[in-house]
């Protein structure tokens, strides 16, 4: 994950070509959902997924609060695009 990180926010190349998540390799919603909702309950499934993971994982080994403060780079990163 800190590689990910790293890549992600750390070195941003010249060449680096961002591409959107493809929601189709996640699983399906219980539910129809608008587009733009469906990609806020997938986001929020996914994060809660990640903590149930954290939670169930040495807390030694990850490091508390990893994915938000990922996630908050890069929401700050693609504001200032």
């Amino acid at each position: 994950m800190g590689a990910i990180h790293h890549a992600l926010i750390g070195e941003m190349k010249d060449t680096f070509q961002p591409t959107n998540i493809n929601l189709g390799l996640f699983p399906p919603l219980d539910k129809k959902v608008k587009k733009r909702e469906k990609r806020d309950l997938i986001v929020q499934r996914a994060r809660i997924a990640f903590e149930q993971w954290q939670n169930d994982n040495d807390p030694d080994y990850i490091y508390d609060g990893f994915i938000h403060q990922m996630a908050d780079d890069l929401l700050a990163q693609r504001a200032q695009l």
